[in-house]
């Protein structure tokens, strides 16, 4: 109540200003150098082809070394913040995360020692990443009290991962294609915090603290988030033999403050028709669209329905297909077996 109270009385003071092009203009560091900049609609990612064909044949080991904390002049707005959102209508939960807090390229790919992951919390990023493209104002001179841009840049360049002050929480999505040959998506549900009624990947969240457990590595980890979101989001048991998921791309969001998101395929050993939405996920999916492909001709398919329904995708989807054209066009071996599936 206290906390309410408090969000309240900035409420008052205070107002939230959207200011996205900023984001969309900061230049990339040094180690970001060779990596795609990409831009879509309101939206921009990077990402290196070389480092996705590398990324789901590599073994990198993992290392949880400690806790993210909010920096000290985002704290005090915490629940003001928290509470603008909810005032949009989303459905805010939060739980705790992993965050990445190394920065993951094609060299650091190639070293033995573990990539350093820390504790954190879903509403930390939506205090951090989710607000950066948002400043904070007084309300009675619209003088800015909180830039959201300088959590995850800093002189017009946006900062690596183990300099953002950003939760910088692991985004995962994955691709799901049936036993019966669907290409399966998600409709986001109306309070869903981001995208709401947009279609996104089969599977798409953010990787849990429990998802992970000592001695992984990125790759079992982030496949072991992406198949626990996509059985929660599209009504699967718990235990699902003949499960297979890939890992097809990695990227960093500009626009959500260089948040960092992994990208996968997975086959499901079950028909289109078995897809359902439970209670508990309702709140955030609405529903299931399943799309009839060819799996000797999947690059025209994936080409066609980008083209016919790229206005309603969320970004995760946008990326996602085009990460699974690129892996299909440059031969990548791991998928063979995958797109060899047929029903059984």
């Amino acid at each position: 109540m206290r906390d309410l109270g408090r969000a309240r009385s900035f409420a008052r003071r205070l107002y939230v200003q959207e200011v996205r092009r900023p984001l969309l203009q900061v230049a990339l560091s040094d180690t970001y150098r060779g990596f795609d900049d990409q831009r879509w609609q309101e939206h921009r990612y990077v990402f290196s082809k070389e480092l996705n064909a590398a990324l789901s044949s590599a073994d990198l080991p993992v290392r949880l070394t400690g806790d993210y904390h909010m920096p000290d002049d985002v704290q005090p707005l915490e629940f003001f913040l928290l509470r603008e959102e909810q005032r949009k209508g989303k459905i805010l939960f939060d739980a705790p995360k992993l965050r990445l807090a190394e920065d993951l390229t094609v060299e650091r790919l190639g070293k033995p020692s573990p990539l350093l992951l820390e504790r954190t919390s879903y509403f930390a990023s939506v205090c951090t990443n989710e607000a950066a493209d948002k400043e904070v104002r007084l309300r009675a001179s619209r003088q800015v009290q909180f830039r959201g841009i300088d959590l995850c840049s800093s002189a017009g360049v946006l900062r690596d991962l183990c300099q953002s002050d950003c939760s910088n929480h692991i985004g995962v999505s994955t691709l799901a294609i049936t036993a019966d040959g669907c290409l399966i998506a998600t409709i986001q549900a109306a309070g869903s915090a981001q995208h709401a009624r947009r279609i996104a990947p089969s599977g798409s969240g953010s990787a849990d603290l429990a998802d992970f457990t000592k001695g992984d590595t990125l790759q079992r980890l982030v496949v072991r988030a992406m198949e626990r979101e996509l059985r929660e989001e599209c009504g699967l048991p718990r235990e699902l033999p003949g499960l297979t998921t890939f890992l097809i791309g990695y990227a960093r969001l500009v626009d959500r403050g260089g948040k960092p998101e992994f990208f996968g395929l997975t086959f499901l050993p079950v028909m289109a028709r078995e897809m359902k939405v439970r209670r508990a996920e309702a709140l955030f999916v609405a529903d299931h669209v399943d799309h009839r492909i060819n799996r000797g001709a999947l690059l025209e398919d994936i080409a066609r329905l980008r083209e016919e329904s790229t206005g309603e995708f969320t970004p995760a989807m946008h990326i996602a297909l085009g990460f699974l054209a690129d892996a299909i066009a440059a031969g990548n071996g791991n998928l063979e077996p995958l797109l060899a599936r047929r029903s059984v």
